[in-house]
């Protein structure tokens, strides 16, 4: 009698044994199943993700791009602006500066035509003074010349 309750148990431990191993072999295809998803999933999210962020620095890098251009056609624009307001305040300027030369180069070309008038002037007197030093050498002209602008003296 004691054998059976022995044996029972060792009847009882090796039907748990053939259902667990039983059991276990579907839930080790069932980890393997599971892994091999989790493992595809893990790939695909990766490769998502890898295409996410290559799409994402894509955009990145045309936004940042437009908005360099868009910095670079700004500042281009302001400093052709920025350059035609210099531009017309030299053009301005040089003609202020020309306006005032040529009015400078017709008073210094009417001086020289008063000084060119006065030199002829200076000439003629020249000539006239040596010819009236000439007249005057002569004692008996010299006379003449003092009793005519006495004479001319005294009827004044």
């Amino acid at each position: 009698m004691e054998i059976l309750p022995v044996l029972t148990l060792v009847v009882a431990v090796a039907t748990l044994i053939v259902v667990i191993l039983r059991r276990t072999a579907p839930l080790q295809d069932k980890l393997d199943r599971m892994e091999r998803g989790f493992s595809d999933a893990l790939r695909s999210s990766a490769s998502d993700l890898a295409r996410d962020q290559t799409d994402a620095m894509a955009r990145l890098r045309q936004e940042v791009s437009e908005n360099f251009l868009k910095g670079v056609d700004g500042i281009s624009r302001r400093i052709e602006e920025k350059l035609a307001e210099i531009r017309g305040e030299m053009a301005r300027e040089l003609s202020e500066t020309a306006d005032r030369n040529v009015k400078g180069f017709d008073q210094v070309a009417s001086h020289l035509k008063e000084l060119g008038a006065a030199t002829g002037q200076m000439v003629l007197l020249s000539r006239d003074i040596g010819q009236l030093n000439v007249l005057l050498t002569q004692p008996k002209a010299r006379g003449a010349f003092g009793e005519l602008t006495l004479s001319q003296m005294l009827s004044d």
